[in-house]
């Protein structure tokens, strides 16, 4: 039995301010996740040992197992308890097992090196856990369906930071973000400042500060940008930039 869903889950940080700046940006693809196993009888050829079992699947119809191996305990002709698998794209699963899928607490580690130690439920990581990239990123939180979902952390490889609310994958609800010495919190939707929000920015940058709307994480709508220099705009803002009429003055 091969994969019977592919689960990608990715996250992009997009902030732009005046003059189509890049405040910052970073983008994170997590691994697909697939149910792994089920339905698949332990074979007659595999005998027991003190109780453990070990089972390497032929690749004859019907169509083949998604692991290739399994050794752990047995119940009622199927895989059940805890024991390892190991699949045919040589990712493997170690932890607990129900009714031939890995269920409970486990460690999944994929053959390009990405890892996942958490709950899962029904073959797929669901619950609470950690996704170890083999980039260096790093998700810790709440997971539903392979997925970052609830609340959680996402460390970047270069030291970037969204702590907050996910939606299956991408940032959405409250939320704070920083970059670069870069700032910001408010609310996210599809991985973006989308609504009211608020952004400060480290010496050497124009800005010093931004309260306001955002949209698609630009500033947009109604607000108030404050500039290294002392300047003050408050007012209207389209696609990240000041429109004018607005006010603006100076200290």
């Amino acid at each position: 039995m091969g994969y019977t869903e592919q689960l990608t889950a990715q996250l992009k940080q997009v902030l732009v301010m005046g003059g189509g700046v890049a405040i910052f940006g970073s983008a994170l693809a997590l691994p697909s996740f697939a149910q792994r196993g089920g339905g698949d009888t332990i074979r007659p050829r595999c005998a027991p040992r003190g109780g453990q079992y070990a089972c390497v699947y032929s690749l004859t119809n019907p169509a083949p197992a998604a692991y290739k191996y399994y050794e752990g305990s047995i119940s009622n002709g199927i895989p059940n308890g805890s024991g390892l698998f190991v699949y045919q794209n040589d990712d493997r699963y170690e932890g607990g097992v129900l009714n031939g899928l890995p269920s409970g607490r486990g460690m999944f580690l994929f053959s390009n090196n990405d890892r996942y130690e958490g709950s899962i439920a029904k073959g797929v990581p669901s619950g609470y856990g950690t996704f170890t990239l083999s980039t260096g990123d790093r998700y810790t939180g709440n997971v539903k369906d392979g997925h970052p979902h609830g609340t959680g952390t996402f460390t970047f490889s270069n030291g970037n930071v969204y702590n907050g609310e996910f939606y299956l994958g991408q940032a959405r609800g409250s939320g704070s973000f920083t970059a670069g010495g870069v700032r910001c919190s408010g609310t996210f939707y599809s991985s973006q400042l989308s609504g009211k929000g608020n952004c400060s920015f480290p010496a050497g940058n124009e800005y010093l500060s931004y309260s306001g709307e955002f949209r698609k994480g630009r500033p947009d709508g109604r607000g108030n940008a404050t500039f290294r220099d002392g300047t003050r705009f408050s007012g209207e803002f389209r696609n990240g930039i000041p429109f004018v009429p607005g006010v603006t003055d100076k200290k």
